[in-house]
């Protein structure tokens, strides 16, 4: 199995079991690209036109996948 994960957190791979590193290959991406040629390797990824506007500003909450924007809102909700 390949994991793809921000390159900022692999420093938090050494928290995972040995057991359960063995069997995987992780991948550290910077950027979207990274993803890319790794989730779609038989795509052409390289030369593609960069993004533009606020879907490319990824220190805006708009940037931000809608599933972790979701997450967020409910650890930081008052329970009900």
């Amino acid at each position: 199995k390949t994991v793809v994960l921000p390159e900022l957190n692999t420093q938090d791979l050494s928290e995972l079991p040995a057991e359960v590193r063995k069997d995987m290959t992780f991948v550290p991406a910077r950027t979207l690209e990274d993803v890319l040629r790794v989730a779609l390797p038989e795509t052409a990824v390289a030369g593609a036109p960069a993004l533009s506007g606020p879907v490319a500003d990824t220190g805006t909450a708009a940037a931000a996948p809608r599933a972790a924007r979701t997450r967020d809102n409910r650890e930081n909700s008052p329970q009900r």
